[in-house]
This record gives structure tokens, sequence and C-alpha cells, in this order.
């Protein structure tokens, strides 16, 4: 992407929201803010992606990481799963109500099969730390059982 200092905004909706995570992936996050994205709904076939949906909101973090550090956690996605996501600008809203621009990866490659248990846990506790709605949390918790 860039240099090794320049930073990025980014959607993260993943297990990658929460900033302990990111930071045991050794990516430098120098902020983090609990956000949605309305128009697309969270999909976990076998790892996060979204799909388009009006009226549907997915909740995750707004970032400001630096930009070398997405590249690697995105390849590492890439080698470990199979998996490419690509960039694609949003405008995400924090909770105190205001917009920002952002970049969010989304991946339209995976195949639709059940999601390992530990990850959707791990997924639904990234989301609980954030402060979300009950019923987010339970929409995450039924990939355990979807094909």
């Amino acid at each position: 992407m860039a240099s090794d200092g320049y930073r990025i905004r980014v959607f993260f909706y993943g297990s990658f929201m929460s900033t302990a995570v990111l930071r045991q992936h050794k990516a430098d996050v120098s902020c983090a803010v609990s956000a949605k994205l309305d128009g697309y709904q969270l999909s976990v076939r076998p790892r996060a992606t979204l799909e388009k949906r009006n009226g549907s909101v997915v909740y995750g973090s707004l970032a400001f990481i630096k930009a070398c550090d997405v590249s690697r956690l995105y390849e590492q996605l890439r080698s470990d799963f199979g998996i490419t996501y690509r960039p694609f600008p949003v405008q995400v809203e924090i909770y105190d109500g205001t917009s920002r621009d952002a970049v969010c990866f989304i991946s339209y490659d995976e195949q639709v099969v059940v999601a390992d248990p530990s990850y959707v846990r791990e997924l639904a506790e990234c989301a609980k730390d954030l402060k979300v709605p009950d019923d987010y949390i339970r929409h995450i918790m039924s990939f355990t059982t979807r094909i």
C-alpha cells in the first residue's frame, strides 16, 4: 500500500474489530472506536465477510492503522485460508453519531461452509467488547449451525 508510516481508516467487522486481536497480529493501531456500517449484513462462511443488504447493519470498529499492517493482515488471511479480501470505500457511523469515510475489506470468493465454532465465539466476544446490540450477537452465533 504505502510507506511504513502512512495510516488509513479501516472499518473492521471480523475478529480484527478487536484492538487486542490486531495487536496480537503485531498491527500498529493508534486508535479505534466502535462504529457501524449501514446497508450490509455480516456473513461467516467460514471467515467473516459482508453482503450488501438494504436495511441491515454491521457493527465493528473504525481503526486508524498503518497501511503496511493492513496489507500484511489481509495477505495472511489469503495465505492461511485462500480468501482474498478487496478494499471498498465506505462511510461508517461512529457511536457519537458522526460519520467517517473509511476502507472496508470484503471477500466475494469464499465457499459457503459451516464456520468454525471457535472462530464464531471469538467473533461474538469481540463484538460484545464493543457493546453491540444483543440481537447482533445472536446473529453472529447463528453461523455455528448454518450451511
